[in-house]
């Protein structure tokens, strides 16, 4: 496995994500897709910033469920 993750904002190294989180689809929009994030911090001190990529994007919770364990896993297998 790669220690490195791509999605759209870029490669990351895995090793940088702190959080995995499932992306719901929002009340106003209900075509939105559900989606898995991979959040990490970039720079130093007081200019650290929080940032986040989206893995994956899919249409029904099941598919973006089994994605997740999936990435998950992944992550865990890095560490």
């Amino acid at each position: 496995m790669s220690e490195f993750i791509s999605g759209n904002a870029g490669i990351i190294r895995k090793s940088d994500v702190f959080c995995l989180e499932i992306e719901r689809p929002s009340v106003v929009d209900k075509y939105e897709d559900y989606r898995v994030k991979a959040i990490y911090y970039v720079g130093e001190d007081e200019n650290l910033l929080c940032r986040s990529v989206t893995l994956e994007i899919k249409e029904t919770f099941e598919e973006i469920y089994k994605s997740f364990e999936r990435i998950k896993k992944e992550f865990e297998e890095v560490e």
